[in-house]
């Protein structure tokens, strides 16, 4: 099993009015998709296209994934549409399980049109059994279900869950 690399740092560290214990660590990106085109570099000021980064978090015992999608697109819903709740990501390790989540929460997005950025954001439950397969073995890539298309992405940061689950344990 590989070993985490010892750093929390939280965003959110603390007990709540009820005396729940809630952490959620600070978000780190996970998957990235960019553009070959040199024009479309240019239009897009070497930015990337698609990024989107990851929390994990815990209240109490209770284990769950914070997640913030961004398109450097105006017009990001045409294309993807919603996370509707539900809807699935498939996190695939290195070895071909799979480990897959439903979201939480329906979200259609927040266009920055003075950007052309468009921001998704959601939330998973992640069960036990989950979380510790997840922790197993190394990220490899990553599928959405949106609610128009479904999209696969290679992992830029394969040890996220390596790193954050024992943060949030």
């Amino acid at each position: 099993m590989p070993k985490p690399s010892g750093s929390c740092t939280y965003s959110r560290d603390e007990k709540d009015p009820l005396g729940k214990r809630i952490r959620m660590v600070e978000d780190q990106k996970f998957i990235s998709m960019d553009f070959t085109d040199s024009a479309a570099k240019i239009l897009y000021k070497n930015e990337e296209y698609f990024k989107g980064n990851l929390s994990c978090m815990s209240v109490d015992s209770v284990l769950g994934i914070y997640f913030n999608f961004k398109i450097h697109s105006d017009v990001a819903f045409q294309y993807y549409g919603m996370i509707v709740k539900g809807n699935k990501i498939t996190f695939i390790l290195k070895s071909g399980q799979s480990v897959e989540l439903p979201f939480g929460a329906t979200f259609s997005g927040n266009t920055d049109l003075s950007k052309d950025i468009t921001e998704y954001l959601s939330f998973a439950y992640l069960p036990h059994e989950s979380a510790l397969l997840l922790q197993s073995e190394e990220l490899q890539r990553v599928r959405i279900s949106w609610s128009k298309k479904e999209e696969e992405y290679t992992v830029v940061n394969p040890h996220v869950f390596i790193n954050q689950l024992p943060c949030v344990k």
